[in-house]
């Protein structure tokens, strides 16, 4: 019964581990047509479609391969975002503007 009891609780824990696991990341290559600095979003256009990414403190800025800012991001600029969904949020991990 002890073992039972054990196998049931590892499984489980490895099923809760396994919903917690964040979604796949994404990547879109779109336009910046917007930014809000204040809130620390950016929307974005690719094609007819436009979405608003949030930024986090994790999220990395860069210029082709060279490191950059938030600062860096801004209207018009060309960008490749990885990002994931937080919620029904858009969360960019990582920006890579277009040099």
């Amino acid at each position: 019964m002890r073992k039972a009891f054990g196998v049931a609780a590892v499984l489980i824990g490895l099923s809760a581990a396994v919903n917690a696991a964040p979604l796949s990341n994404s990547q879109k290559d779109a336009t910046v047509i917007s930014v809000d600095r204040g809130a620390k979003k950016f929307t974005a256009q690719a094609g007819t479609a436009s979405s608003t990414y949030n930024t986090t403190d994790g999220t990395v800025f860069r210029v082709g391969t060279t490191p950059t800012s938030w600062t860096a991001v801004k209207a018009a600029a060309k960008v490749s975002i990885i990002y994931h969904l937080d919620g029904n949020s858009l969360v960019a991990d990582e920006v890579v503007i277009g040099d």
